[in-house]
Formats: structure tokens, C-alpha cells, sequence
């Protein structure tokens, strides 16, 4: 006898990136990750994150801190109003050690820089900051 295959639920997740390109290649990575089961959902701008936020829809925030319409710190803060407790996993480009400890000390779940991180690296920091086992390594 057979058990029936666990089902697991994706991973509702808002990114927050207002670089159109590098909107659609997280987008695409993100879908084709079969392994990694995420559903995300996009936002271009910080007003546009905080519509979509605020209803209970999303397990995490995968942040820029650069957006056009809020930098930095204060763009952590206004989600943290609206969502205290959902985890927070910041991509950013701004590779300012200064920056980072004072983000993690703020109580986000990973500071990922762009371009230093690759698509296996993100996922397990996803996964890891809404409490679901990193993949394991692929062999090889």
C-alpha cells in the first residue's frame, strides 16, 4: 500500500522590485523553481506593496530597499507597520555592511545583495524565513 504523496502548499510571496528587468527574471525564476513551490505576486513601488499587503495573503516579503517612491530603512518600516510579524528576506543591490546590521538588527529574516546571489541561495532563504527545510544541495 502506497501513501499518498504530501501535498504542500506554495509559498505566497510579495516581491517588491521596481527594476523591470530584473522584475521579470525574478518572476521567471521564481515560477520555474518547481521545487521550491512559491506563488509570487509582484509590486513595483512601495505604495503598490502596502494595497497588496495588509489582508493576510502572503507568508513573506521579498524586499528591495530602493523603490521610487521610499529608500532604505524607511521602506522596511512602512511594510513592518502594516505587517509586523510576516518574515522579510531584503535583495538589494546597496552593499553597505553599516545597512545590513542595522536591517537584520530590525528583525528581517536575510540581506541578500543582487548579482551576488544566486536562484538556489534566494529559495533557501525563502524557505528558511517561512520555516520550511532549505533544499539540500544538489549532488555533483
Amino acid at each position: 500500500m502506497n501513501a499518498a504523496p504530501v501535498q504542500v502548499k506554495p509559498i505566497k510571496l510579495l516581491a517588491v522590485e521596481d527594476d523591470p528587468s530584473l522584475s521579470f527574471v525574478l518572476e521567471e525564476a521564481l515560477a520555474h523553481t518547481r521545487e521550491a513551490e512559491i506563488d509570487a505576486t509582484m509590486a513595483s513601488s512601495l505604495a503598490e506593496a502596502l494595497r497588496k499587503l495588509g489582508r493576510g495573503a502572503f507568508q513573506l516579503v521579498l524586499l528591495d530597499l530602493s523603490l521610487p517612491d521610499s529608500d532604505g530603512i524607511e521602506t522596511l518600516s512602512r511594510v513592518r507597520e502594516l505587517e509586523p510579524d510576516l518574515p522579510i528576506v531584503v535583495l538589494t543591490g546597496n552593499d553597505d555592511p553599516e545597512l545590513a546590521r542595522r536591517i537584520v538588527e530590525l528583525g528581517v529574516n536575510d540581506y541578500l545583495l543582487k548579482g551576488e546571489v544566486g536562484s538556489h541561495r534566494l529559495i533557501d532563504a525563502i524557505r528558511t524565513a517561512v520555516g520550511r527545510t532549505p533544499a539540500a544541495p544538489a549532488a555533483g
